[in-house]
């Protein structure tokens, strides 16, 4: 939406220090975004008034003439011409040589077919005033030669380009008048006094019914007949006013229309009155209602409509005449013809509008003003600028009779308590209260105070879709204030630091380790489980709560473990990725009752759920990912701080695991998760071909155990020495055993032993399996040496040989 400045110094009396910087820079921190500031008029300071003394028909061109003009200089300047226009003493506007016109043209001395041309004279689009290019702008005959065009035509102005989506909540604001009522509240102007002329009136027998059918989407309906109407082109000042602000001039009477508009923000539109059908020709009616289901009328630009029973139409007694708040009817359009007119000025529902708009895929200015939401009193203030304009430019028009006003409308604006003390606590700054009644007062409130409140009365303009609340109002004193000059003041809240969330920081070290240090893939799956695939993963689906409105078939059950998922997305994997490594923190649910209560009066309580770690490697080339797991727990501990216990489990109460390779992990004692290998007959199920590493922890349980107190000791002195040892063992032996036998030999130098292979197969005695151990060595008091070293592997070797039958394999 474009705002001219002339137009609004029209309407208030800015205060000479603010000029159209200052302007836009309060309007931008208080009221609208202003997307462009244009300075238009300026050409015509360059522009001269000249006479055309002669004009000749130029002899080697038949549409171009050759003029000799006079521009108040020593030298009467050769022009060549090509408007048709064009004739001998003709008062016109000439650019000279040197001037830069605003399509960027600058002009010059040049040759035009043979003739030396030595400037131009201007149509109107050329020097900006309008879209004219039929011909060249023809001056009144008391225009005085060698002057500036600016001294005859006043068009200097400057144009402020609004986005109209930062005015989408405010109605008002769509016309200059409102954009003025604004200005005044920022700069503390005042509004000049809005007078209007009363147009002549005749009484005669009744011309005009105006029915309304629809009260609710028609709240106010005002309708006059002028006649004696000679439609012809506005005057100058309408038509540059217009034009200033981008809309094409058309005739008086519609011009007039479209000045109100963009005045008061109220659309209005004029029906030629012969043209509506009526039994008596005398008398004209105009009825309100809903369109007939696939009724069409052809609307002013040209297309045919489709209409249906949901859309607000205006009609005379045969058909729809114009769409309701949108668009007028190409069957009453004002033609040169029109003598008799139909003024409307109305108030249409804002939904109805819009949806109307948007069903037949037709926005105009109107629809665009009237979907906002209009104060319905407005359309009497258009009905009396229009007649005052009417009166001004077309002095014969008569009004008949008197203007109809029809009305369904009560705006239910009670006025509104604002706490004094709510206000600053909101604004966080205390404004003197006599400026806040003042800004208040500047936007059109009625304000009185009463005790520690002020109540506010809504104006009418600002009732409709705008202010409800007394919030709106604080939001109002604070823009107009200014926010930026409320001084910046830092929130009093109490820095209390937040209380620690162990859970949390537990969690997420365990993910860095997971993802950062062995690259794994966390994993976040459904919280449900499919019965298929819980007893292909050897789960028990009856043990697992059934859902008794699942969101899909293959989700109809509540896991009660991480597992089965996480192997069907290694199934699904495989095919794609030699190693696959993957975790998942997530929750599970038993069968069991919990502690958390299903509402505040029942008894019965959810389902018992905890969260657990678990995680899933595959690798092709490796062929005991069960230790890579193992490696991977102890390191998760060791960060966390918790001294665990791996105690080795023989028998295997799940069906998915591999009962020949089971970890308990125990904590004083507790058990508090698994690590295993996952059992072939599964693996077989899910088609995985490769062996699958697996650790279960209770997340719960790490949160619990997780120390923050490390124990540092120095850095060694000393040397280590690492020696791997490998011994075969007969296949009953568990590899703990061996652990703890190594660790308990000349255990001052033996620091660390640690498993990392276990075969069986080719090379090796049935019943009967190979262990390779790595085993650190390293002396607090001195460096060891290789012979002193082989002698405590030997001494080991002996202890192991007696205890468990093993032999060194080679």
């Amino acid at each position: 939406m474009k705002i001219s400045l002339n137009w609004l110094k029209d309407l208030v009396n800015i205060p000479a220090s603010v000029n159209s910087e200052k302007l836009v820079g309060r309007l931008i921190l208080s009221t609208t975004e202003v997307e462009g500031v244009e300075k238009i008029g300026e050409i015509l300071e360059k522009i001269v008034i000249g006479e055309v003394l002669n004009c000749v028909k130029h002899p080697n061109a038949d549409r171009l003439s050759v003029t000799k003009v006079d521009v108040g200089g020593e030298k009467i300047l050769n022009i060549v011409c090509g408007a048709p226009n064009v004739a001998k003493g003709q008062k016109v506007a000439v650019a000279l040589s040197g001037v830069t016109l605003p399509n960027g043209l600058t002009l010059e001395r040049r040759e035009v077919r043979g003739i030396m041309s030595e400037g131009m004279i201007c149509a109107e689009d050329e020097i900006g005033l309008s879209g004219d290019h039929t011909g060249i702008m023809v001056l009144p005959q008391n225009a005085k030669v060698g002057n500036k065009l600016s001294t005859l035509i006043k068009a200097q102005d400057t144009i402020f380009e609004i986005d109209n989506k930062s005015i989408t909540n405010r109605p008002d604001l769509w016309g200059h008048f409102g954009m003025a009522r604004e200005v005044a509240a920022l700069f503390g102007g005042k509004l000049k006094d809005y007078k209007f002329k009363s147009l002549s009136s005749i009484k005669k027998k009744e011309v005009l019914k105006v029915k309304v059918l629809d009260k609710k989407l028609c709240p106010r309906y005002l309708g006059a007949v002028v006649e004696n109407v000679k439609i012809a082109p506005s005057p100058e000042w309408l038509r540059l006013r217009l034009e200033s602000v981008g809309v094409r001039s058309i005739n008086n009477i519609v011009d007039i229309t479209n000045y109100v508009m963009l005045e008061l923000g109220q659309p209005m539109h004029a029906f030629a009155a012969a043209k509506l059908k009526c039994q008596n020709s005398n008398v004209k009616s105009i009825v309100v209602r809903s369109a007939k289901d696939r009724e069409k009328m052809m609307t002013l630009d040209g297309v045919e409509r489709k209409l249906d029973n949901s859309m607000l139409v205006i009609a005379d007694e045969e058909k729809p005449i114009a769409l309701a708040g949108i668009m007028g009817g190409a069957n009453t359009e004002i033609d040169n013809e029109t003598e008799t007119i139909i003024l409307e000025s109305a108030n249409f529902d804002f939904v109805n509008v819009r949806k109307t708009s948007m069903s037949l895929g037709l926005r105009s200015e109107s629809s665009m003003r009237f979907e906002k939401g209009l104060d319905p009193n407005l359309a009497e203030l258009a009905m009396k600028k229009a007649m005052h304009l009417i009166a001004e430019i077309i002095p014969g028009a008569r009004l008949v009779n008197k203007v109809i006003d029809i009305k369904n409308f009560k705006l239910n604006a009670g006025p509104i308590k604002l706490g004094i003390e709510y206000l600053n606590k909101k604004i966080g700054y205390e404004i003197p209260l006599p400026k806040i009644i003042n800004i208040l007062k500047s936007l059109g409130f009625a304000v009185k105070k009463t005790g520690a409140n002020l109540v506010v009365k809504i104006p009418t303009w600002r009732a409709t879709k705008d202010i409800s609340i007394a919030d709106d109002l604080v939001e109002e004193i604070a823009r107009i204030y200014g926010y930026d000059n409320l001084e910046p003041k830092m929130p009093e809240v109490l820095m209390v630091p937040p209380e620690v969330n162990r859970a949390r920081m537990v969690e997420r070290r365990i993910k860095n380790i997971l993802a950062n240090s062995f690259g794994m893939s966390e994993v976040h799956n459904y919280s449900f489980a499919d019965e298929k695939v819980l007893a292909k993963a050897g789960f028990d689906p009856n043990g697992h709560i059934k859902l008794k409105n699942s969101i899909a078939k293959n989700l109809s059950h509540l896991r009660q473990s991480l597992i089965p998922n996480l192997i069907l997305n290694i199934s699904h994997n495989q095919h794609f990725f030699d190693r696959i490594k993957m975790f998942e923190l997530g929750m599970v649910f038993s069968k069991e009752t919990g502690k958390l209560a299903k509402d505040a009066k029942a008894k019965e309580f959810l389902p018992k759920q905890e969260n657990h770690l678990v995680g899933l490697v595959l690798d092709k080339n490796s062929g005991t990912p069960f230790y890579n797991v193992k490696d991977i727990i102890a390191e998760v501990l060791k960060v966390l701080g918790i001294k665990a216990e791996f105690v080795i489990k023989k028998d295997a109460t799940p069906g998915w695991i591999n009962s020949g390779r089971l970890l308990e992990i125990k904590v004083n004692k507790e058990m508090i998760g698994v690590i295993t290998e996952l059992n072939q007959k599964i693996q077989n199920n899910f088609g995985i071909k490769s062996r699958v590493g697996i650790f279960e922890l209770n997340f719960e349980k790490l949160v619990q155990y997780s120390n923050e107190n490390r124990a540092y000791a120095l850095i060694p002195k000393y040397p280590s020495i690492e020696l791997d040892l490998s011994i075969i063992v007969p296949r009953k032996v568990l590899w703990q055993e061996i652990l703890d036998a190594i660790s308990g030999v000349t255990a001052n130098i033996v620091k660390e032993v640690r498993l990392f292979d276990i075969y069986e197969g080719k090379g090796i005695e049935e019943g009967k399996k190979s262990l390779a151990f790595r085993i650190v060595y390293s002396s607090e008091e001195k460096t060891l040496t290789l012979d002193e070293v082989k002698k405590k592997e030997e001494e080991i070797l002996r202890k192991l040989e007696q205890s468990f039958g093993a032999k060194l394999r080679v």
